[in-house]
C-alpha cells in the first residue's frame, strides 16, 4: 500500500480502492491532484494535510465523513455526501485555524445532504444549486429570528437547530431528500427555508 504520510504529491491521480483502509496524511500536501474515492467513510481518513487545487470525486456515497483537520484550497468536489463535515472545529482541535480551513472550493457538482462547513471563507466558495440548499451561519441567524419564523423552521428541519454550533459557517441539505424524509412538498421547503436571511440555492 502506498504511503501518503509526510510527503508532497503534485499532479497525480490517486485512486482509493474499496478493499483497503487509506490514510491521506498526516502532514502531507496534495497539489493539483485528482483524488478518486471508491471507499466508504469508514475506510478513508484525511489527516492534518493540505489539498490545494485539483479535485475530490467520490464514486461511493460518503456518509458521516468527518475529517476536520485539513486545509482545502481550490478543490473541486463531486459525488454524494451525507452527514459530512469539512473545516476546522474549535471544539475538536487546539489550533484549528492552521488547517481545518475551506476556501476557494467548488461544490457545484457535489450532492450534499446534512453537510456542514466550519471555518470556511464563504465568499470564495461555489455552492451547489437547487435542489441542494445552503444556509449560511444558520445558528446565528436562527437566534435572531422572530418566534413565528423559528416555529416554521423547526417544522422543517428534523433536528434541533438550537443545538447547532455557533461556528457552523454553512449547512447544506438536499430539498428533494428532505421532502421525502418529512413528507413535505418541495415548494413548501423552498418557501420555509427562505425564512433564513442568508440562504443560497
Amino acid at each position: 500500500m502506498k504511503d501518503f504520510a509526510e510527503k508532497t504529491f503534485e499532479n497525480e491521480t490517486i485512486i482509493i480502492q474499496s478493499d483497503i483502509c487509506i490514510f491521506l496524511g498526516p502532514k502531507s500536501k496534495f497539489i493539483n491532484c485528482e483524488i478518486i474515492n471508491k471507499n466508504s467513510a469508514r475506510g478513508l481518513s484525511l489527516l492534518n494535510s493540505e489539498f490545494i487545487g485539483g479535485s475530490f470525486n467520490t464514486k461511493k456515497q460518503l456518509t458521516s465523513f468527518q475529517e476536520d483537520s485539513c486545509l482545502y484550497d481550490g478543490v473541486k468536489f463531486s459525488g454524494k455526501y451525507v452527514g459530512c463535515e469539512f473545516g476546522g472545529r474549535p471544539d475538536m482541535m487546539m489550533d484549528f485555524k492552521n488547517f481545518g480551513l475551506v476556501k476557494n472550493c467548488d461544490f457545484s457538482q457535489a450532492n450534499m445532504h446534512y453537510c456542514r462547513l466550519f471555518n470556511a471563507e464563504i465568499e470564495t466558495i461555489t455552492f451547489t444549486k437547487w435542489p441542494v440548499v445552503t444556509v449560511l451561519h444558520p445558528k446565528q441567524d436562527f437566534d435572531a429570528m422572530t418566534v413565528s419564523d423559528k416555529a416554521e423552521i423547526l417544522k422543517l428541519l428534523p433536528y434541533t437547530i438550537e443545538d447547532e454550533f455557533e461556528f457552523t459557517t454553512a449547512m447544506m441539505f438536499n430539498a428533494e431528500k428532505l421532502a421525502k424524509d418529512i413528507g413535505l412538498d418541495i415548494e413548501d421547503i423552498k418557501t420555509k427555508i427562505q425564512l433564513f436571511p442568508r440562504v443560497y440555492f
